[in-house]
């Protein structure tokens, strides 16, 4: 059976149709308006690159849509022996605007732990202090390796670029041992 567009003047809308016709009608604009949806579907997905494990997103230019895994995640180390800096992080493929840090210290800060998020200007950090040993929530970092609330050291993403981001490190007093920090990132 050929599937049409049905129209206003099929016979089925004129006059009263027997309940065959009624029902053939029907049957006709359903399988129609299926096959318009799934063409369009399978056309969409064969001009896009349609892989299993992807989303359709908006792209990072914003002027469209694409297949894409909206998230990556990955892990650095940081030697806080060095003084304040930076740390790009790249590779990602697209500007994240959510990251997520988990991370744990060795060296004369081994047992720390620092779990914290990156969203836009908005960034916040709970860490562990081991001199105390309390867990403490810090604003306005992402994450922070705290021995005895005098040796520290802080990381805040200070962009969010085409490709990653960059992490802005703050060094107080004589923090030692290395950072090693997880990190999940969204678009």
């Amino acid at each position: 059976m050929a599937i049409t567009k049905p129209s206003p003047t099929d016979k089925v809308c004129i006059g009263t149709p027997s309940i065959a016709e009624a029902m053939a009608f029907f049957e006709n604009l359903t399988q129609y308006y299926n096959q318009e949806t799934d063409a369009s579907l399978k056309s969409a997905a064969a001009f896009s690159g349609l892989a299993a494990n992807k989303h359709f997103i908006g792209n990072a230019a914003g002027d469209g849509a694409e297949w894409a895994v909206p998230y990556k995640a990955g892990y650095f180390t940081r030697d806080m022996s060095t003084a304040s800096g930076t740390q790009a992080i790249s590779g990602l493929g697209f500007k994240p605007s959510l990251i997520i840090f988990f991370g744990a210290s060795d060296g004369s800060g081994a047992g720390q732990a620092s779990f914290g998020y990156a969203a836009g200007a908005v960034q916040n950090a709970i860490f562990y202090r081991l001199s105390d040993k309390t867990w403490t929530l810090r604003e306005n970092v992402c994450a922070e390796y705290d021995t005895n609330g005098t040796d520290i050291y802080t990381g805040k993403v200070n962009s969010y670029d085409t490709d990653g981001f960059t992490i802005g490190w703050t060094k107080y007093a004589s923090k030692v041992g290395n950072a090693y920090t997880n990190w999940i990132a969204f678009r």
